[in-house]
């Protein structure tokens, strides 16, 4: 596809997110399904800022983005607003839950904004709201999946899908140099770093708690034995990674190098595969199930290319080649599509972008032609096959190319954009300024 081509298929995207994609507040709305055309409304999508601002910003809607901040500055200037807050379960008697986690994708995007175009309020927008996830999120050290406004209450469970508040919090420190960031980074990362279980399987639970009385909670229990790889483990290891490029500390890689033995021993298979759930007995010594490679196993090789670029270390873009060949062995001749689930038929468009960025990683870093030649027949197939035109649907045969999944989630539509960026600007990911690296990242 030419550079015109390109060009185009930018322009339609903002045109969507213009005219298509915005509710009655000029807040994007979460889904629309091609079939029906019936718009979905899940949550509120300013939490998936960091999905679709900085990308459209790039594509040169930028007085959207502006209204976006505006809006923003409406919602989350107030301390009595928390993203995704509801009541548990449907029950009245329970207050309402604020997740910790919707704060982080709308955080990233006004940092990534400031990076762009250095206007200071994104960044006063961002350090109001990390100061509000400090505030009603941390305790002692501990970041806690939950905050119960009603009741001020910090419920003290941590998810692993929190580490990406340690980047975060690394982000605003490069940001400002400002060095409280830095600690609250390392007192959270020490929460995971020491448990039990990773010093028993090398590997990051699910979740963990300052009291083991809430263990009595099912859900608790449970996922308090399982490891998951995606937005879990690999964010965690990627606030290792960052904390290294920054301190030149080599304690960080050793438990990096720690927590790649445990990977290889837990969680990959014989061919490559990588599970993306491991479940432990309660003992956390014997594993009871292990959950199909589906895939998102691209953040696993994206972290790896990554500290194979800092360290020049081998060993990491060996097991990165084992997991790609896995999943290129899986690629349609058909389509050029990814199936979700290795042993499937159905494509997820998402996953697919992720997957471009993570092969080109690959072919940057080993020059073989392989992977930027499969990369680009995903390219190809997400524009022949997911393409309709009011968006890019979720999912398709990889066989036929015939519609499946007939949802069009707005975000995933602005994060394509990520590759079509890639391929007009033919820039490199690994630079010594990292402003690729840092556009390009996938949390």
């Amino acid at each position: 596809m030419n550079i015109k081509e390109l060009q185009t298929k930018q322009k339609e995207i903002v045109n969507w997110f213009n005219k298509e994609y915005i509710n009655e507040e000029g807040i994007p709305i979460f889904a629309i399904d091609y079939r029906s055309k019936k718009i979905v409304e899940t949550h509120n999508s300013l939490a998936e800022l960091g999905d679709y601002a900085p990308f459209l910003f790039l594509s040169g809607a930028e007085s959207f983005v502006n209204g976006q901040y505006e809006i923003s500055k409406k919602y989350l200037i107030s301390d009595k607003y928390f993203f995704e807050s509801y009541r548990g379960w449907k029950n009245l008697f329970i207050p309402q839950r604020a997740n910790v986690f919707y704060y982080s994708d709308f955080i990233l995007g006004l940092l990534e904004l400031y990076n762009l175009n250095k206007n200071i309020d994104f960044l006063n927008l961002a350090k109001s709201n990390i100061d509000k996830v400090l505030d009603k999120f941390y305790l002692k050290g501990f970041l806690c999946k939950w905050y119960l406004p009603l009741l001020n209450y910090r419920f003290p469970v941590s998810e692993s899908n929190g580490g990406v508040f340690i980047e975060i919090l690394l982000d605003f420190y490069r940001v400002t140099n400002n060095k409280m960031y830095l600690e609250k980074a390392q007192e959270i990362l020490n929460s995971w770093i020491h448990l039990d279980f990773f010093k028993k399987n090398r590997i990051f639970p699910v979740l963990h708690t300052l009291n083991r009385h809430f263990t009595v909670i099912r859900r608790i229990r449970q996922e308090s034995h399982q490891s998951r790889l995606v937005k879990h483990n690999v964010v965690l290891i990627s606030s290792l990674l960052e904390f290294y490029y920054i301190t030149n500390n080599s304690s960080y890689l050793e438990i990096i190098d720690t927590w790649l033995e445990g990977i290889k021993d837990n969680f990959l298979n014989e061919e490559g595969g990588a599970y993306s759930l491991v479940e432990f007995a309660e003992n956390d010594s014997n594993i009871k199930k292990r959950y199909n490679p589906h895939i998102k196993n691209h953040a696993l090789v994206d972290i790896l290319c990554d500290l194979y670029w800092v360290t020049n270390n081998e060993k990491y873009i060996d097991v990165a080649k084992r997991i790609t060949q896995y999943w290129l062995k899986r690629q349609s001749n058909k389509t050029g599509l990814f199936p979700f689930y290795d042993n499937g038929d159905i494509s997820y468009f998402d996953g697919e972008t992720d997957w471009i960025i993570a092969l080109m990683k690959m072919y940057e870093l080993t020059k073989q032609s392989l992977y930027k030649e499969r990369a680009e027949r995903i390219f190809e197939g997400q524009l022949k096959h997911h393409y309709t035109e009011l968006g890019y649907v979720n999912g398709v045969n990889i066989y036929t190319g015939d519609i499946v999944d007939s949802l069009i989630e707005t975000r995933y539509v602005t994060l394509f954009l990520k590759a079509i960026l890639f391929f007009l600007w033919e820039k490199p990911i690994y630079s010594p300024d990292r402003k690729m690296f840092y556009l390009m990242r996938d949390r």
